[in-house]
């Protein structure tokens, strides 16, 4: 049997998506979300920290993308996790990584639209 590694993230996109499409035509939606963890310091005071993730978007959860995300969207996200590496320009090493998008529902974009999208249950597996 093969692993699992899966995140499910709540959080909002941190700028408007940007579209392309792969070679094979499949449309591709670009975009980073933030997530807002709140906590209590060690001195009882109430901290904001937050997380910038990369994310991809392939196929018919791309088109959703599109039609109904924006900046500041929130969307509930399950995805697979991609590590990455890159050199910056003055030469320091970087690890991150990117999530690629396999499930997302829209919960607030200022239009009071929703809607679900499940790939894998859909038959819209890439």
């Amino acid at each position: 049997m093969r692993g699992l590694f899966e995140i499910t993230a709540i959080g909002h996109l941190g700028s408007d998506p940007t579209m392309s499409k792969m070679p094979s035509g499949d449309l591709v939606a670009n975009f980073s979300i933030a997530i807002t963890e709140c906590y209590k310091d060690g001195n009882g005071d109430h901290q904001d920290r937050t997380e910038w993730f990369k994310c991809h978007a392939i196929g018919e959860i791309a088109k959703v993308v599109q039609r109904l995300c924006q900046k500041g969207t929130q969307v509930h996200l399950k995805a697979a996790y991609k590590g990455t590496k890159w050199v910056s320009r003055n030469k320091v090493h970087h690890l991150g990584f990117e999530l690629r998008i396999q499930n997302i529902i829209v919960l607030n974009n200022g239009k009071c639209k929703k809607e679900c999208v499940n790939p894998a249950k859909d038959g819209l597996d890439n």
